[in-house]
């Protein structure tokens, strides 16, 4: 019995230190998380600004980066409450919250695989909805890039603003390629923070779970002990009770 009660502190022991060990590499790796967030709104916030090329092509995708590094930033706050008051409601919350966000980041990048070879159409549509309507944008872009009109100087060109006339086409495609670059990289690096994340916080569950199992029966085996040795002193008690009678009878 004394050796089942030492294997079980034992187990618990180890159990404790997983965990122990779980919880502070959950911890570090949400505020990576966190971070990487931070980031995604950078992107998304530089992105919709008026001199990126990235937004004025199109302004989903520096809306989505800002949407995504907030609901980012939101699930890595409550997993590191989670985790750091090892709350099991919020870690399952954590962990559900995380499964959707990396369901969506596929999705995401599934459809915006598939529209890769579409650039230069959106390029070219944005270019002639801003000729049409706002023209101090191109005018910008072309300081900005030193280029003047989309395929060709004569091309819906901003005569006022052409320091050379080379083509925009070109380097418009080679800024909206790297901005897609940065946000790809910043999310394939979410992707992988996220992946462990998903995997230790189930397992941070389990151990838990494994933790309270071990506690429990550790907790029966010394009601069980007690038991025992209560029931030893009674026997003991009643032994030396009768002992004197019958050393009188004889």
């Amino acid at each position: 019995m004394a050796r089942s009660i030492a294997a079980w502190f034992s187990r618990l022991r180890r159990i404790r230190g997983t965990i122990f060990i779980l919880k502070n590499a959950m911890l570090l790796v949400n505020v990576l998380s966190l971070l990487a967030s931070v980031g995604l709104l950078a992107v998304g916030i530089y992105g919709y600004s008026s001199d990126s090329v990235v937004g004025i092509v199109s302004s989903n995708l520096p809306l989505s980066c800002i949407l995504l590094g907030l609901v980012v930033a939101v699930v890595s706050l409550v997993g590191c409450f989670g985790v750091a008051n090892e709350a099991r409601l919020f870690i399952r919350i954590y962990f559900i919250l995380l499964t959707l966000l990396i369901f969506g980041q596929i999705v995401l990048g599934a459809v915006a695989a598939s529209h890769k070879e579409d650039v230069e159409y959106y390029i070219t549509q944005a270019w002639t909805n801003a000729y049409e309507t706002d023209q101090s944008v191109l005018r910008r872009i072309q300081k900005y890039l030193k280029c003047c009109g989309l395929h060709d100087s004569s091309e819906m060109a901003v005569p006022d603003a052409c320091p050379t006339t080379t083509p925009c086409i070109q380097s418009m495609k080679q800024k909206f390629t790297q901005g897609i670059g940065t946000i790809a990289t910043t999310a394939i690096a979410l992707g992988v923070i996220e992946t462990f994340c998903l995997v230790a916080a189930g397992m941070l569950v389990y151990f838990a779970q494994l933790a309270d199992d071990a506690r429990e029966t550790e907790l029966l085996d010394e009601a069980r002990q007690l038991a025992l040795a209560e029931r030893e002193r009674s026997k003991e008690k009643r032994y030396n009770f009768e002992t004197p009678f019958e050393d009188g009878d004889e």
